[in-house]
């Protein structure tokens, strides 16, 4: 474990600097991961939190110096886009080789944003399994849909073989699996080795990781990314959208609104949003434009253009939903353009 004594990480001169190199080494008998979740990553999971690395009381960052963390955060959370992905199911691995220690599958899955926080005490990690790895190495993966547990304590497990399925129970506003490693009873970043609150390094990240290579290729650090968007026929919420309601959109042809939103994580301060409809002639019927004034881990943002005569003209409407950030050099840079379809059908002719 890549952990410096209290002495090393106060001394600054360079002649210790060989002593807190070998300190730093990792150790021979270190674990290495698997990825904890049967999903494409980047596609339809996303890393919305990773270990919190500060070192300052009341600030945060993740293990790039990144603000994709939260105070005191004690995993990395692989979650899901909406609740329909959840739905359908989408398997918790074990990470590696164990013994399971302990679980609960009895807690029912529902945001916090819709309980009382009283009714989650002492079970904030919601449906959970344990597993013992030996050397005094643990994992833990909470917030599991609650009935999904296939394992039982005591049980030994494959690294890969399936514990159960990515849920919404304990604290959690989303659905997704919160992946947790201690080593002697302490929280360890699986991206550094650090321990909680060990600081940051803005460099290529990964050299100390306890994941196997092919997950290292996997885990690229992508810190903004568009969770999930579509059309709507007046104002929209984020709860319907997380729901799919606006999925599969019967859009009506005399909607008084038409309506394009985004789901975003990850969106950094000045960031520049546009947000674009083409109607099936070609032409922008709506272009708006929204900048950032903070970092927002989560957004929901939508714009629309209400209806100016009887009906939409039938056909192919599409929506673009392009996210630009300024490098430090001043170059700008597109962090994502993605685009949606919306068909129109003609109207019922009266009888």
């Amino acid at each position: 474990m890549r952990v410096l004594s209290a002495e090393c990480r106060v001394l600054s001169a360079c002649f210790f600097s060989a002593l807190c190199t070998l300190l730093s080494a990792p150790p021979a008998n270190a674990i290495e991961f698997r990825i904890p979740i049967a999903c494409d990553l980047g596609k339809d999971c996303f890393i919305q939190n990773y270990v919190d690395t500060s070192q300052t009381p009341g600030e945060y960052k993740d293990y790039k110096c990144g603000t994709m963390t939260y105070p005191h955060h004690t995993g990395t959370d692989f979650r899901l886009p909406d609740y329909v992905r959840m739905r359908e199911g989408v398997d918790v691995l074990a990470a590696a080789d164990g013994k399971v220690e302990r679980l609960r599958d009895s807690v029912a899955d529902i945001s916090v944003r819709k309980i009382d926080q009283a009714t989650i005490k002492s079970t904030e990690c919601g449906n959970g399994v344990t597993i013992n790895h030996g050397q005094s190495w643990q994992t833990s993966y909470c917030h599991m849909k609650r009935g999904s547990i296939l394992v039982k304590p005591g049980q030994q497990v494959k690294a890969g073989e399936k514990l159960g399925q990515v849920g919404l129970s304990g604290d959690t506003e989303f659905p997704h699996v919160h992946f947790e490693v201690r080593h002697n009873g302490k929280v360890i970043d699986p991206f550094t080795q650090d321990q909680l609150g060990w600081g940051c390094n803005t460099g290529s990240g990964l050299d100390h990781s306890l994941w196997l290579p092919p997950a290292r290729e996997k885990l690229v650090y992508n810190p903004t990314a568009l969770l999930s968007a579509g059309f709507a026929a007046g104002e929209p919420s984020e709860d319907a959208a997380l729901d799919g309601e606006y999925n599969n959109l019967q859009f009506p042809p005399d909607a008084k609104f038409m309506v394009l939103w985004a789901d975003m994580m990850g969106v950094q301060k000045d960031d520049e949003l546009m947000i674009r409809i083409t109607a099936p002639d070609g032409h922008e019927i709506l272009s708006k434009q929204a900048n950032f004034p903070k970092n927002k881990a989560v957004i929901f943002f939508y714009a629309g253009r209400k209806l100016l005569m009887n009906f939409w003209t039938p056909g192919i409407y599409k929506g673009r939903i392009t996210l630009i950030r300024k490098t430090p050099d001043g170059a700008m840079n597109t962090v994502f353009d993605e685009t949606r379809e919306l068909k129109v059908k003609s109207p019922t002719p009266l009888q």
